[in-house]
């Protein structure tokens, strides 16, 4: 996995990132068995690089972390949740494009900045 993307071991850490985090957050529900999952990753990697310090990407492994998987209501993988200013913005299940995380990640960007 890129050094730039992190990886969710505890729900603690889960939210407090969501929580503290002055910039968006997304975070990629996977599983090491799940090929969309498998063809995501490298997207993800392109897009955390893009992005650089304007946003997190984190992962969250469904098989370790299957309650909280649970609790978010996560029903199919791969599966990413949009965070801005410690609330959720958006859910989008499937295999997502570059273009569409970064323009979601820029979008929330604005509304964080219009409401300075």
């Amino acid at each position: 996995m890129a050094n730039n993307i992190r990886q969710i071991e505890t729900k603690t850490e889960y939210e407090t990132l969501v929580r503290s985090s002055d910039v968006p957050v997304v975070i990629d529900f996977w599983a090491p068995w799940c090929g969309p999952c498998q063809a995501l990753g490298p997207i993800l990697e392109a897009t955390a690089s893009e992005l650089s310090d304007s946003a997190v990407i984190a992962k969250v492994n469904v098989d370790e972390h299957a309650a909280l998987a649970r609790e978010l209501g996560i029903s199919s993988i791969p599966t990413l949740l949009y965070y801005s200013e410690g609330t959720l913005q958006h859910r989008q299940a499937g295999i997502a494009q570059q273009n569409e995380i970064v323009d979601r990640v820029r979008a929330a960007q604005a509304a964080q900045a219009a409401a300075v």
